[in-house]
């Protein structure tokens, strides 16, 4: 197989991950060496409380790819992931999960992608028909997933059906602009990533995903949704201004 020569950077954001982050640095590592040149992971460490940051330091003392990063209070997936983009060097971005839920072949298509068609957003669509789940994904996490989804899609008028699959990949110019702008810090930063792509005419284009791993998320489904509804109330209040200046 040809390596790819063009320099990504992959940013994985984590909390209390010690029982399966080793796992995954080095399963993506391994994955990574096959397929690319040169690339870097980010691991961000949100203020764990267990071994993470630990077993980082020492994996990324073994491994030359691989950067542990962090900081001591828990802030949120958003604030991480922009804490990691000011560090990624790479031409293209990528941000994942620390259970690695996507088969990673998502990132090769999407380089291809970047270079094909000059756009500056690649993201994962589960609802893609040739998307598939090896994972068992219960049914109560699927139909949450569906209601936030056409929420945001009636907030926001975001045509695009999967905004939380934890896949997604921007060029280097889109991240700067993301870390100027972007202002959540929980999971709703994956909306406000689209939302700031309409506001700014950025190109995004779907890829379909292989759902790997149903240990994906980590959300509780009795109070996190209502944190997650005031960021987007947050988000929508923030367009409102705007459109009243």
């Amino acid at each position: 197989m040809q390596l790819k020569s063009t320099f990504i950077s992959i940013i994985i954001p984590g909390f209390n991950e010690e029982r399966r982050i080793q796992k995954t640095l080095t399963s993506l590592s391994e994955f990574c060496c096959n397929r690319f040149q040169s690339f870097e992971i980010l691991f961000v460490d949100d203020g764990s409380h267990d071994q993470t940051r630990h077993i980082v330091e020492q994996l990324a003392s073994e491994i030359a790819h691989i950067s542990c990063l962090g900081y001591d209070i828990n802030m949120g997936k958003g604030y991480a992931i922009r804490y990691g983009l000011h560090y990624a060097k790479g031409e293209y971005i990528f941000f994942t999960d620390a259970d690695l839920p996507y088969d990673p072949e998502f990132i090769c298509q999407a380089v291809e992608t970047f270079k094909q068609t000059a756009c500056d957003i690649v993201v994962g669509n589960r609802h893609l028909l040739q998307s598939r789940e090896e994972a068992g994904l219960s049914r109560k996490r699927k139909w949450a997933s569906k209601i936030f989804s056409q929420l945001v899609q009636q907030m926001f008028g975001i045509s695009i059906t999967d905004t939380q699959c934890g896949m997604k990949g921007f060029s280097k110019s889109c991240s700067h602009k993301l870390i100027q702008k972007s202002s959540i810090h929980g999971y709703a930063f994956d909306v406000e990533l689209f939302v700031l792509a309409h506001d700014y005419h950025w190109r995004i284009e779907s890829l379909p995903v292989i759902l790997v791993n149903n240990q994906l998320s980590k959300i509780r489904l009795g109070f996190d949704p209502f944190y997650i509804v005031w960021e987007l109330v947050k988000i929508f209040w923030k367009e409102r201004q705007k459109t009243i200046a």
